[in-house]
């Protein structure tokens, strides 16, 4: 599996990162989407306890998610590992909310669902 590391020293450009990988990989293959919200700098907030300093930002997460249906024929997204009770629970569910609804956006505008 491959990985894209943040920092805490420098800033990371994850949506090129996230595009320079996906570019290496066959599109059509079906790809089950994952969004863990301690992926997120530990600046943002509270997730569970492990969140990642360099992380993403929440504009990060989101970009990064907008762009997926565009590159991958994604299957699933799954959402998990959040604790709502560490005190930022609202701000890191909106985080969550917001990316999902990106995808889902960007999933209908580039056709890969339909509305019935």
């Amino acid at each position: 599996m491959d990985a894209i590391w943040g920092s805490p020293t420098h800033e990371v450009d994850f949506v090129i990162q996230l595009h320079e990988q996906l570019s290496t990989r066959q599109s059509s293959r079906p790809t089950l989407v994952h969004l863990d919200p301690d992926a997120l700098d530990e600046a943002v907030g509270k997730v569970n306890g492990y969140e990642s300093p360099g992380g993403f930002g929440a504009d990060d997460l989101e970009r990064c998610f907008k762009s997926l249906p565009e590159r991958v024929d994604a299957r699933s997204l799954t959402t998990c590992s959040f604790e709502p009770n560490l005190g930022d629970g609202d701000k890191i569910a909106d985080i969550a909310i917001w990316t999902t609804v990106a995808f889902m956006r960007s999933m209908l505008e580039v056709g890969r669902l339909h509305k019935s």
